[in-house]
């Protein structure tokens, strides 16, 4: 009789676990299989602006024989642009669900910065940038709350530097998910994720964490009964 006691009690375990890993696999097989991209080029520029506003101006540039050069970035954190360049950021994501992003942007930016937002200019300063290595800093560019429903959504920031190259910096955060990370692919990703996917996650750890203990519990108290 002890023996067939331990022997459901391992079953039932071994049948927990298994239902808890395949609604894991079930959840992570749903995540969106773009992990969010990240397009960072940038071209030299010699100040003569022939637009008031940057986008037009760089593809007026690269239209006239400009020399682009893509940068192979990882993570938008301590980036070097350098002197007397025009910089193209742009960040493209398909919102499984309802999102709002906020981005905290630290440039050098000595001929200003202008951001875009699903195509409409939602930023400008042309004034001379310096956010000084502080996120609390006047010069900081924020983009509060953008508002991402279900779908594709792109940012696209510009900005030109001609000296003296201090590094760029950009965090964003989840507001739904009070997250805070500096810019990559894999937290966009993250991002990307709508808020009850979140919880649906934790919840399954509970689960699993719970039903183990449950399990153990049961088998403590069968030992100790047979004693």
């Amino acid at each position: 009789m002890k023996r067939v006691s331990e022997s459901l009690s391992n079953l039932l375990m071994h049948i927990t676990r298994m239902l808890v890993l395949w609604l894991s696999i079930a959840w992570l097989t749903s995540l969106p299989a773009n992990a969010g991209l990240i397009t960072y080029q940038t071209q030299d520029y010699n100040g003569a602006r022939l637009f008031t506003d940057l986008r037009d101006e760089w593809f007026a540039l690269v239209g006239a024989g400009a020399v682009v050069t893509d940068r192979d970035i990882r993570e938008f954190n301590q980036v070097y642009s350098g002197n007397r360049t025009f910089n193209r950021l742009v960040l493209d994501v398909d919102m499984e669900g309802y999102g709002e992003w906020t981005l905290d942007i630290g440039l050098d930016a000595g001929l200003g910065v202008q951001a875009y937002f699903n195509d409409q200019s939602i930023y400008k300063d042309t004034s001379d940038i310096w956010w000084n290595y502080n996120w609390n800093h006047g010069d900081m560019v924020n983009l509060n709350n953008l508002v991402m429903p279900t779908g594709e959504h792109r940012v696209e920031l510009y900005w030109i530097e001609m000296c003296c190259n201090g590094f760029n910096s950009i965090r964003l955060t989840d507001e739904l998910n009070n997250t805070v990370a500096f810019l990559s692919a894999e937290v966009m990703a993250r991002a990307q994720i709508s808020e009850p996917d979140t919880i649906a996650v934790l919840a399954f750890a509970l689960i699993f964490g719970a039903s183990t203990r449950s399990m153990r519990l049961f088998r403590k108290g069968e030992k100790d009964a047979n004693k």
